[in-house]
């Protein structure tokens, strides 16, 4: 149950992330992938992300996914493997055409529409600014309730060269302990090319 919600989730944010001028357009025709990489790291890691201008190392039993966002952009989605797992940690690497703060407040706008059919109310706390791997980010936390499951994680968005860059992170509070070092892993190295 925890993975269909997650996945549903991740489809969801994916469309959500395009700007409602680009609606509707079909997708570019490049076809979703998984990235295999050869395992050339300690036993945490599983090996290097390095594409769409973004690298980082992916934490060993975790699955990547990617591909095109329809109307521009990419996305990167890691997921802790397994039937009950509910680690994901979602990049989407969009055109740089709107100001960090906007982008924020629109991805918080749709995560409580998105929830609307649930009946259940996401709660954020204030955003805050930090330094991100040395990238000036806004960042702020999430939780919500979802048939009795609770979750949390965090929104974060940077810019990246000419990009903007919006990271989610999401899993049951029952998995902090399995997905925070995958989610630590990411974010230590991640880096913007």
């Amino acid at each position: 149950m925890k993975k269909t919600f997650i996945l549903c989730f991740l489809l969801w944010s994916i469309a959500a992330c395009s700007s409602d001028d680009k609606k509707g357009e079909t997708q570019s025709g490049k076809e979703e992938h998984t990235h295999q990489h050869d395992a050339g790291y300690d036993s945490a890691h599983k090996g290097l992300f390095d594409d769409y201008g973004i690298s980082f190392s992916i934490p060993k039993d975790w699955a990547i996914l990617d591909g095109e966002i329809p109307g521009g952009g990419q996305y990167v989605s890691v997921e802790k493997s397994g039937t009950d797992e509910s680690g994901r940690y979602s990049i989407s690497i969009l055109p740089g055409d709107m100001t960090l703060e906007s982008l924020l407040e629109t991805v918080k706008k749709q995560f409580r529409e998105g929830m609307k059919p649930t009946g259940n109310e996401v709660l954020f706390t204030e955003n805050r600014k930090e330094l991100y791997n040395n990238i000036e980010a806004i960042s702020c936390r999430h939780s919500f309730t979802n048939q009795g499951l609770e979750f949390e994680g965090e929104v974060k968005v940077m810019n990246c060269n000419d990009n903007i860059i919006n990271i989610v992170t999401i899993g049951a509070k029952s998995d902090i302990t399995k997905n925070q070092p995958g989610f630590d892993l990411i974010d230590k190295t991640f880096a913007c090319k």
